[in-house]
């Protein structure tokens, strides 16, 4: 597995680490909230609690494996990677559920606005690969 060096400079390398322990944070922040919440949330969201428990579940292994690539030391190009692409499927996987479920109003708010700050992190997780490459 390639490692990103720490040759190229630690500023560099601090700003990837950052973006992804907030990844990692807010994932299992979203997990708590979503596991725990569950059915609270599943009428104001016009979403099944099942779908929401589960997504909060899967969400914990998700921001351990985020842990455990932003404390490597260097980060494996690799892990940065897996952590994107895991982003975008996020994305892709929050866009569809949009398009092909009815929700409320605040459903889609939520759904589309967690689907848009996922796609922040995964930029800035780009973005700070790509200054150290």
């Amino acid at each position: 597995m390639t490692a990103i060096t720490a040759s190229h400079g630690s500023d560099r390398q601090t700003f990837l680490r950052r973006v992804i322990y907030v990844d990692a944070i807010t994932c299992l922040a979203m997990g708590a909230l979503l596991t725990q919440d569950a059915a609270f949330l599943a009428g104001p969201l016009g979403l099944p609690a099942a779908l929401l428990k589960w997504s909060g579940v899967s969400l914990f292994p998700i921001g351990a494996f985020m842990f455990l690539v932003a404390t490597r030391k260097p980060i494996p190009a690799l892990g940065a990677w897996a952590v994107i692409a895991g982003n975008a499927a996020w994305v892709l996987g929050s866009v569809a559920l949009a398009l092909g479920m009815s929700m409320t109003g605040l459903g889609y708010a939520f759904v589309l606005g967690q689907a848009a700050a996922t796609a922040v992190l995964a930029d800035l997780e780009y973005v700070g690969l790509k200054r150290i490459a």
